[in-house]
């Protein structure tokens, strides 16, 4: 499972960055979710890095989740506009 992660504790061991991560909502750090047996992730287990984030864009996708009406109202305005365009 991919998720965003905060990094709270990071360092260097034999030239290799080790870090540990934590949820935003958890009172503890993620090492329950790692493999088993590994205490620390290495630069390999990271896939990316947030550049940026939008507060309460995830609102909207639970919004669509419990109202339908508003998921095919959004799909249908974006397919009027992906259809009305020109290039």
């Amino acid at each position: 499972m991919k998720s965003t992660q905060r990094l709270t504790y990071s360092f260097s061991h034999e030239g290799k960055l080790k870090i540990l991560t934590k949820g935003d909502h958890n009172d503890v750090h993620d090492r329950g979710l790692y493999n088993r047996g590994q205490r620390w992730l290495d630069e390999d287990d990271l896939v990316g890095r947030v550049k940026g984030y939008v507060p309460f864009l995830g609102m909207v996708t639970i919004w669509m989740n419990e109202y339908p009406q508003l998921k095919y109202a959004v799909l249908t305005i974006l397919a009027f506009f992906v259809l009305s365009s020109r290039e």
